[in-house]
C-alpha cells in the first residue's frame, strides 16, 4: 500500500540485523521497516488505517526495539495504550492502557509519547496527557507515577505534556526508589523560552553518554547543548556543578542556517563510542557529523534539499545508530594494525603483543589507540563479549572469533594499575561502584556457556591446592616445628568456608558473574576510568569472593555502598560478617604459592650449605625472600581468621 514515507516522527533499529524501524505517523498510521542493503521499505506494524483494531494503530508516537523478544514496543498515541508487536506478526499485543479510552488511573495513559525499557524488562512511559512517567513493572499492566503530579507545572514535581523518557546508564529498577520531585538539570524550569545559555527553546530529543552527560537537541534555538550533571541538592546544572549555564556544541544560537557551522531546527541528536556528535538537522533535511570536540559539521545524509530520492531526506527527526555504529552505510572499522613488540608472557602465561590501531569510519581516520592483543579461552572471550555490551569497566575491546575453543582479542591497552588509599579517596570509590555495577547487573543472570562457583567449591576454586605443598613442606623440621600446629586449624578453616559458600549458593541472592581471582595488577585504569582486566577465570558465583583481595576493612564499604545506591541494600553488619569470613578464600586460594616459595628458598639454601638453618637466617636479608616471607605469612593469616 505504501512505497515511500508519508511523515517519519521517530526511529529505532534492531542491532541485531540493522534493520530501520521508522513511525510514519502521517496518513499511514504505521511502523515502516527498512531493509539496511536494499533500503526497501515494507510495513512492520500497523498500516491499515487509522484505528482501535489490534492490526491497526493510531497516530503512534513513541518507538522501541526489544532485543530479548525480537519485537517492537509502540507508543500508540490516540489509542491511549502501549502495544507490543513481534517481528513478523500482523497484529499487537497491548501492554498497557486501556485501548481507545484516556484517563489517569493506574491502569490508563492518556496520549503516550514515548517508551523505553531497563535491563530488568521493566517499561517506563512517557504518559504526555496526564503530564508524568508511569513505571510498569515486567509483565504487569498496573502502572506507578514516578514523576510528575498529573497536573501540567514547572514546579520540582510536575511535568508539562513529557513527550520522551530516557535512563540513564545506573537506572537498574530491581528495587528503585523514586524520588517525588524532580530536579531541573536543563533549562531554568520558569516556561519561558530564550536564547541565553540557562534556556531551552522547544527542546526536541534528548541523551545521556556514559557520565551521565545531557546533550540537547534545542530545536527552537538552532543549536545542541551539553549539560554536565554534577549537583544533588535540586538546583539547575549545566556546563560544570553548580553551574547554571548549558555549553553551546554545535550551531549558532539564535541563528538558523546551512553552513557547516549551522543548524536549522535540529530535533535529534546521539553519538558514537569515540565522542562524535551526529544531528538530525531537520530544517536542513540533513544528517551532521560533528568530531568529537568540534564544531564544523560535516553532511553524511541528504542533500540539504527535501526530498524523496535515495540520496534525500525530509525534515528528519532523529538518528540513531546501531550496535556496529553504522550511520547510512558508514562504520567504524580498522584500517590498520602497527605491531609494537613481539609476542611476550603476561601475568596468566599467556602471549601478549601491543599495537597500534588505527581506526577509520568510511573515508576518514578517526583516531589511533594503544592496544594489546591475547590469546584467550572462549570462556574470557565470551565474558568480555557480555561486558562490553553492557558497558561496564572493561577495557575497549575487538573480538573477532567468539566460535574457537582458542583465540586472539584486540583491547585498548589500560597500563596504569590503580589502588584506593582510603575509604574516602575518589579512586576507591570509583572501582567500587565499577565492581558493584558489574556484580549488579548480572544479579541471578547465570548464561549456560559460563561455568559455575557453585559446584565443587574445592576444586572451582582451587580451595584444596594447598595441601600437597603443604604436607610437603612438614617434612622439613623447622616448618613442621614452628607451622605444624596450624594443620588443623587449616582444615577447619577451609570446612567454615565451604559452609558459607553452600549458605550463600542456598541463599541465592549474591549469584551472579565474578572474577574469582581478581588481584590488584587486575584493577587498571583508562583516563583516569578503573577497569578491570583478566576474566580467564570468571564463573557464576556469590560476589563477596571478588572482595577481599582487593578492599580493607576500611574500604570495603564503598561497595556495599555502592550495591545499596544500585538498589541492593545489605545491612552493613551482615555485609562486614560475611565479608570476614570469605576473606578465608583468598589465604586458601594463595597458600599455595607461599608455601611454594618457603620450599624454594629451603631448597636454594641446602644446595649452598648443609647447615641450612644459619643459611636460612642469612638470607632472609635478602629483599625477594623478605616479600616471599611476607606473602606466605599474609595468606596463612587470612586461611586462618579471615579479614
Amino acid at each position: 500500500m505504501f512505497s515511500g514515507l508519508t511523515s517519519p516522527s521517530g526511529i529505532t533499529l534492531n542491532p541485531n540485523t540493522g534493520t530501520i524501524y521508522v513511525i510514519d505517523r502521517g496518513t499511514a498510521h504505521r511502523v515502516a521497516q527498512i531493509d539496511p542493503t536494499t533500503r526497501a521499505v515494507t510495513t512492520a506494524a500497523g498500516g491499515n488505517g487509522i484505528g482501535n483494531a489490534l492490526n491497526q494503530l493510531s497516530s503512534p508516537g513513541g518507538i522501541f526495539f526489544d532485543s530479548t523478544t525480537n519485537s517492537l514496543v509502540i507508543a500508540n498515541t490516540a489509542a491511549h495504550n502501549i502495544v507490543r508487536w513481534n517481528i513478523g506478526a500482523t497484529t499487537g499485543t497491548v501492554l498497557a492502557g486501556t485501548t481507545g479510552v484516556s484517563g489517569n488511573t493506574a491502569t490508563q495513559l492518556n496520549n503516550p509519547t514515548g517508551v523505553t525499557f531497563d535491563s530488568m524488562g521493566n517499561m517506563y512511559v512517557a504518559d504526555s496527557g496526564n503530564h508524568r512517567i508511569q513505571f510498569f513493572r515486567a509483565g504487569q499492566t498496573v502502572g506507578t507515577t514516578i514523576a510528575g503530579t498529573g497536573t501540567a507545572g514547572t514546579s520540582a514535581s510536575a511535568l508539562n505534556l513529557p513527550s520522551i523518557v530516557r535512563l540513564d546508564n545506573q537506572a537498574l529498577s530491581c528495587s528503585l526508589q523514586w524520588n517525588s520531585a524532580g530536579t531541573t538539570v536543563a533549562g531554568d524550569g520558569n516556561g519561558a523560552a530564550a536564547v541565553t545559555l540557562n534556556r531551552l527553546r522547544t527542546p526536541s530529543d534528548v541523551i545521556l553518554d556514559s557520565s551521565n552527560t545531557l546533550y540537547i537537541a534545542d530545536s527552537g534555538n538552532n543549536r545542541v547543548q551539553r549539560w554536565l550533571t554534577g549537583a544533588t541538592t535540586g538546583s539547575t546544572v549545566a556546563g560544570q556543578a553548580g553551574a547554571t549555564t548549558g555549553t553551546v556544541l554545535a550551531g549558532t544560537t539564535g541563528v538558523s542556517g546551512n553552513t557547516a557551522t549551522q543548524l536549522s531546527s535540529p530535533t535529534g541528536v546521539t553519538f558514537d563510542s569515540m565522542g562524535n556528535m551526529y544531528v538530525a538537522d531537520s530544517g536542513n533535511h540533513r544528517i551532521q557529523f560533528f568530531r568529537a570536540g568540534q564544531t564544523v559539521g560535516t553532511t553524511i545524509a541528504g542533500t540539504e534539499t527535501a526530498g524523496i530520492g535515495a540520496s534525500s531526506l525530509s525534515s528528519p527527526s532523529a538518528v540513531r545508530l546501531d550496535n556496529q555504529e553504522q550511520m547510512y552505510g558508514e562504520s567504524v572499522c580498522v584500517q590498520h594494525i602497527e605491531q609494537q613488540s613481539d609476542g611476550e608472557q603476561g601475568a596468566s602465561g599467556c602471549e601478549v603483543r601491543y599495537y597500534k590501531v588505527h581506526f577509520t569510519r568510511g573515508t576518514r581516520h578517526l583516531e589511533t589507540k594503544q592496544m594489546i592483543s591475547k590469546e584467550a579461552s572462549l570462556l574470557e572471550r565470551q565474558v568480555l563479549a557480555l561486558l562490553c555490551e553492557q558497558k561496564q569497566a572493561v577495557p575497549p575491546t575487538l573480538i573477532p572469533n567468539l566460535l574457537s575453543e582458542k583465540s586472539h582479542f584486540y583491547q585498548q591497552y589500560a597500563d596504569t594499575q590503580i589502588e584506593g588509599h582510603g575509604p574516602f579517596d575518589p579512586i576507591t570509590k570509583a572501582y567500587a561502584h565499577a565492581l558493584a555495577r558489574i556484580h549488579y547487573m548480572n544479579l541471578g543472570q547465570h548464561p549456560e556457556w559460563l561455568r559455575s562457583a557453585t559446584e565443587n567449591f574445592e576444586d572451582r576454586l582451587w580451595l584444596r591446592a594447598w595441601r600437597k605443598e603443604w604436607h610437603l613442606n612438614l617434612t622439613i623440621p623447622r616448618f613442621a616445628l614452628e607451622y605444624g600446629c596450624y594443620t588443623d586449624r587449616l582444615d577447619d578453616s577451609l570446612s567454615r568456608l565451604l559452609v558459607f559458600l553452600h549458605e550463600r549458593t542456598t541463599e541465592g541472592t549474591s549469584l551472579t558473574l565474578i572474577n574469582t581471582d581478581l588481584i590488584p595488577n587486575d584493577i587498571r585504569s583508562i583516563d583516569g576510568r578503573p577497569m578491570f582486566i583478566d576474566w580467564d577465570q570468571a564463573a557464576y558465583g556469590c560476589f563477596y569472593l571478588d572482595l577481599p583481595n582487593d578492599f580493607s576493612i576500611e574500604t570495603v564499604l564503598c561497595y556495599r555502598d555502592a550495591l545499596a545506591e544500585l538498589g541492593l541494600n545489605i545491612h552493613p553488619a551482615l555485609f562486614m560478617d560475611r565479608f570476614h569470613e570469605v576473606g578465608r578464600y583468598m589465604g586458601l586460594r594463595y597458600l599455595e604459592v607461599g608455601l611454594q616459595a618457603w620450599h624454594r628458598h629451603y631448597n636454594e639454601t641446602m644446595e649452598q650449605n648443609n647447615h641450612a638453618l644459619q643459611q636460612e637466617k642469612k638470607s632472609t636479608d635478602d629483599n625477594e625472600w623478605n616479600l616471599q616471607y611476607w606473602f606466605f605469612h599474609y595468606c596463612l593469616e587470612l586461611a586462618l581468621n579471615g579479614r
